[in-house]
This record gives structure tokens, C-alpha cells and sequence, in this order.
């Protein structure tokens, strides 16, 4: 049994941990063996984010009114997934990994800006692009008026240039 302190500490941690996270996933994390969790663990570190197992009850004494919508989820072991940069990417990390381990693990719900996501949406964002991808579609979009209007504004000279060849060739073949 955890001393009073040792529960003070993990709440700590909880808490500093819940406070810089962007999405908290809940997700029942049964099923996987120490070797999993810790090899997922190792694919969300470079990712910015974090899988840790609390109790529920120390997650709601930490949250309270915060993540009252998760109440109803808290029930069984959790496991939190904590994305610390981006919203999409972790959360598209243990869908793959449960995925490819061929696991039945539910994810359950997610707090993301304020709101509770159920597990259907949680699904729904899971299958969203990532922010690096966003931000690509977003360049390519102001990038193409831009090199299609140089493209036409080139064309023009080009075109001029070709004709002035052409119209050198046959002076030079009639005479």
C-alpha cells in the first residue's frame, strides 16, 4: 500500500503532466504486457507525448471539476495517453500500435480544449491529418496561385523568345 506522500507525489506528477497536455486520451490499457506498454512508451517520447497508468480516483481528486465530463470513463484500469505538442500524432501512435499488436484495447474517451470526446469521435479524430501534414497542404495552397501566376507571367516572354528563334530560322533559310 502507497504512503501518503508517495500518493502526494504521483498527484503531483499527474497534475503537472494533465496541466501541459494539449489532449488526454483515456484508453484501457489491459492486455498489454510490461514489454508493450514500455515499447509504446518508447514510440510517443519523440512524438511529445506520454502513456501513463493512474488510478481513477487519484486522476479525479487531481482534476475534479476540470475533466468531470471523464468521470463516466474513469472506470476500469486507465491508462492516459498526455500529447505535450500535438493533438493528432500520438493519438494516431497508439491506434497504430493496437493496431499492429492486433489488440481489442478500447480508447475510451479524450479532453481536448474544453470538451469531452466520446470514443466515436476520438475514432474520428484519430483518422484526421497531423499538424506537420496540415501545415504541408497549407503551403502547398499558397504556394500554387503563386508559381502558376509566375508560370503565366513567364510563359509570355518565353513564347516571344521562341517565335523571335523562328522567325530568325527562316530569314536564314530564305536567303
Amino acid at each position: 500500500m502507497a504512503t501518503l506522500s508517495q500518493k502526494k507525489v504521483a498527484a503531483q506528477q499527474i497534475e503537472e503532466a494533465l496541466g501541459e497536455a494539449k489532449i488526454v486520451v483515456l484508453a484501457d490499457y489491459r492486455g498489454l504486457s510490461v514489454a508493450e506498454v514500455t515499447q509504446l512508451r518508447r514510440q510517443l517520447r519523440p512524438l511529445g507525448a506520454r502513456f501513463l497508468v493512474a488510478k481513477n480516483t487519484l486522476v479525479k481528486r487531481v482534476y475534479g471539476e476540470a475533466l468531470s465530463g471523464l468521470a463516466p470513463y474513469l472506470k476500469g484500469p486507465t491508462a492516459l495517453l498526455l500529447g505535450m505538442e500535438d493533438q493528432v500524432t500520438p493519438l494516431k501512435a497508439l491506434q497504430a500500435f493496437l493496431k499492429a499488436g492486433k489488440k481489442t484495447n478500447q480508447v475510451r474517451a479524450a479532453y481536448l480544449d474544453g470538451s469531452v470526446l466520446n470514443e466515436v469521435d476520438v475514432d474520428e479524430l484519430g483518422k484526421l491529418p497531423s499538424l506537420d501534414e496540415l501545415r504541408g497542404k497549407l503551403v502547398v495552397c499558397i504556394n500554387y496561385p503563386l508559381s502558376s501566376l509566375v508560370g503565366a507571367l513567364n510563359s509570355v516572354p518565353s513564347a516571344l523568345v521562341r517565335a523571335m528563334d523562328q522567325v530568325g530560322a527562316q530569314k536564314q533559310q530564305a536567303s
